[in-house]
């Protein structure tokens, strides 16, 4: 977010105009961010737009960039084409790792969110939508399922606690009456109402279990991140999910004894750890989270170090990793999830050429899937042919949306490798569960597919 709000606008475009200029003046049209080939710097293609959807300028940053200044300056007037243009855009933010007006002494925590591409792309989305401009149709229905039952997937809130009530996890249902936790697991939308990835929710809490831990989850109490509304541009319904959610967890820091966070999915900890706190600067109506928050990844190798979990199951299977771009790009969470899965008994790690900060996006983030499914399909064959490439049997990723947009497109390549969440691995390997090794996608009764999610 990194805004800061102004007496004067020159323009309607105020959340643009709020942020710092460099974030679009910097651009030097170099072109770096649609296509670049620094190989022996692990970098092959950039914006996956480029190969994937039109290769027209304004639907890539080079071109989104020189829009904005002509916008700001009088020179353009928006159209409904160009907002469907801005949407065309995953907001993976490679095009800021690639930028090289991005590392300079001006990067701040925890990247440099002066020049943060998809920070100001997502803050042109929210100046459209206030003028009035239309949504895609696919962002439509998950707005609206958002205001009605706060959750992007159209189902009702008791749904959310579903996972539990076939288990019997040891996670206190904190929808049923408040208690006294030391974590707060908080699922998000995607992972409990997907059938598909109900394993991701459930290994979650088996790892705690597993570890003594005293946690609760708030099932049908629990409400979406905002993540959706904050990605389409709509802040307004954003700020109010953060009032309510940081009410919510405030509540639990002041009178409960909750004092930390922990989420398996990389969109909600990008929203809950980055967003919420940069929106509480630029907003002074909206609080910030007294609790710690981890993604899971960060808590099981706290838990670890503390000698509370320890890998003894082996594995006997070959995987590459996925890097999430909430994950990774957005808050550089690179090396834990791989410290973990190189750790595990029996896996044998090969890493994909375009890892970490130069990955490729799995194409589903920023409403791509939701807008634009067929790109977005595109782009996940791309990248599971890339895990192929490796000769691994599993793709090892830590985010929900990764992992329906890959699973879908195994299922649309009929590809043999598979996808799975890391945490399910871990649960396997500490004991926390036995059984097979899971594959998303795999033997589960299946969720209608639309509308899509978006991280």
């Amino acid at each position: 977010m990194r805004k800061q709000k102004k007496k004067l606008y020159r323009t309607k475009f105020h959340n643009v105009e709020d942020m710092d200029p460099r974030s679009y003046e910097w651009c030097m049209q170099c072109g770096s961010c649609l296509n670049d080939h620094r190989l022996l710097a692990g970098i092959q293609g950039a914006c996956p737009i480029f190969n994937h959807g039109k290769q027209f300028e304004v639907y890539m940053p080079r071109g989104r960039m020189q829009a904005i200044r002509a916008i700001l300056e009088g020179r353009l007037e928006p159209s409904q084409e160009f907002v469907n243009s801005v949407y065309m855009c995953t907001t993976c933010n490679v095009c800021t790792e690639i930028c090289h007006a991005t590392h300079t002494d001006t990067q701040s925590w925890p990247i440099t969110r002066v020049n943060d591409r998809a920070n100001t792309f997502e803050n042109l989305r929210a100046d459209l939508m206030e003028l009035g401009f239309s949504h895609l149709d696919g962002h439509r229905i998950l707005l609206r399922s958002l205001m009605d039952y706060d959750n992007p997937w159209g189902q009702p809130r008791r749904a959310k606690a579903n996972w539990a009530r076939r288990t019997g996890v040891g996670g206190k249902n904190l929808g049923k009456r408040n208690d006294h936790i030391d974590v707060l697991l908080f699922h998000g939308c995607t992972a409990p109402l997907d059938q598909s990835l109900q394993g991701v929710t459930l290994d979650t809490g088996l790892l705690l279990d597993k570890a003594g831990v005293n946690w609760g989850f708030l099932g049908e109490r629990e409400i979406c991140c905002g993540s959706i509304s904050m990605r389409t541009g709509e802040q307004g319904i954003f700020k109010g999910l953060v009032k309510r959610n940081v009410e919510l967890f405030n509540d639990l820091y002041d009178n409960y004894g909750m004092r930390t966070i922990v989420t398996s999915c990389a969109g909600c900890f990008k929203t809950l750890f980055q967003d919420y706190t940069e929106f509480a600067e630029y907003d002074g109506e909206v609080g910030t989270i007294k609790a710690e928050i981890l993604h899971t990844t960060q808590f099981v190798k706290r838990l670890l170090e503390q000698g509370k979990l320890q890998f003894g199951n082996g594995f006997h299977l070959k995987a590459t990793y996925h890097d999430p771009c909430h994950l990774g790009r957005h808050c550089h969470l690179y090396e834990t999830p791989r410290e973990l899965l190189q750790s595990l008994p029996g896996v044998e790690f090969q890493e994909m050429f375009r890892n970490r900060k130069y990955s490729l996006c799995c194409g589903c983030g920023g409403g791509l899937k939701s807008g634009y499914p067929d790109i977005a399909q595109s782009i996940g064959i791309e990248r599971v042919e890339e895990a192929e490439g490796t000769g691994a049997q599993y793709i090892v990723t830590t985010c929900p949306f990764c992992e329906q947009n890959i699973r879908d497109a195994i299922k649309g390549k009929s590809s043999k490798i598979k996808v799975v969440d890391l945490v399910q691995l871990m649960a396997l390997s500490t004991g926390a569960r036995t059984g097979e090794v899971p594959a998303i996608g795999e033997k589960s009764a299946e969720l209608p597919q639309e509308p899509y999610g978006a991280c």
